[in-house]
């Protein structure tokens, strides 16, 4: 069964985001979907 987070993270310099989960090992292959927001 696959294992969902929802987290919310600022865009850093250079265009990065950093996602932070300490439970996943290392080298562990992830999915990562983006919901980005339209502009005000």
């Amino acid at each position: 069964m696959k294992q969902t987070h929802y987290l919310t993270t600022k865009v850093l310099t250079g265009n990065r985001i950093d996602i932070y989960l300490p439970n996943l090992p290392v080298g562990e292959t992830i999915e990562v979907i983006l919901i980005v927001p339209e502009a005000e």
